[in-house]
């Protein structure tokens, strides 16, 4: 929750599109507390992208038995 973060906290945002209603109000709250936020995100150019002070991309997933 919101109120266990400080300023200064940093905040890991994942979400594919970077898009939903749920995850603006999140990320706009934990922005409002000072925290600083990273994306991992699927969309380049989503609000979530935008929003975050970083982001990282990805182009797709890889299945959850996959090995190296």
């Amino acid at each position: 929750s919101c109120g266990q973060l400080a300023a200064g906290d940093v905040v890991i945002a994942i979400s594919n599109s970077g898009e939903t209603a749920e995850l603006k109000a999140t990320v706009l709250a934990v922005k409002n507390n000072g925290c600083k936020v990273i994306a991992v995100t699927g969309g380049a150019n989503s609000w979530l992208a935008r929003e975050s002070r970083w982001a990282l991309l990805w182009r797709h997933m890889l299945p959850s038995n996959w090995e190296s």
